[in-house]
């Protein structure tokens, strides 16, 4: 069996980070805590948790698949400080073909923020991108 294309997507972004960065990808068996993001970078300066989506082609999406996020995901990427070190959540829908956005958890809490988030107004990003960020984000 292959890989999932979510598996996929994230392969593309992790093969454009610095291999320094420590990750590890939360793939939780029977009995752990539902909706954990997929993936904890872990940098100098913050802890970034990141849920991975993927949908089939960013130029026909007319809204964002909400509805990929389960009740769980959401708890988790919209809580407090939980643990004694800096931290930030957020969401990365990537499709098929590479490109993807990058959504702040703060931007999903609110039920009219995320109605009034468009593909149209976020900026589609390359997994290079979006490496990129996660890199300044953590070690900044």
């Amino acid at each position: 069996m292959g890989l999932s294309p979510e598996s996929r997507y994230i392969a593309k972004v992790h093969r454009q980070i610095n291999p320094n960065i420590w990750k590890i990808r939360m793939q939780m068996g029977m009995g752990a805590p539902r909706g954990i993001p997929d993936i904890l970078y872990r940098g100098t300066r913050i802890d970034l948790w990141i849920e991975y989506k993927v949908i089939n082609d960013w130029t026909k999406k007319r809204t964002i698949p909400w509805n990929k996020i389960s009740e769980h995901q959401m708890d988790w990427l919209t809580m407090g400080e939980a643990l004694n070190r800096p931290k930030e959540h957020a969401v990365i829908i990537g499709d098929a073909f590479g490109k993807g956005v990058f959504i702040w958890a703060t931007n999903i809490i609110d039920e009219n923020t995320r109605k009034n988030l468009k593909p149209t107004n976020l900026k589609l990003l390359t997994p290079k991108m979006i490496a990129t960020k996660i890199e300044g984000i953590i070690n900044i």
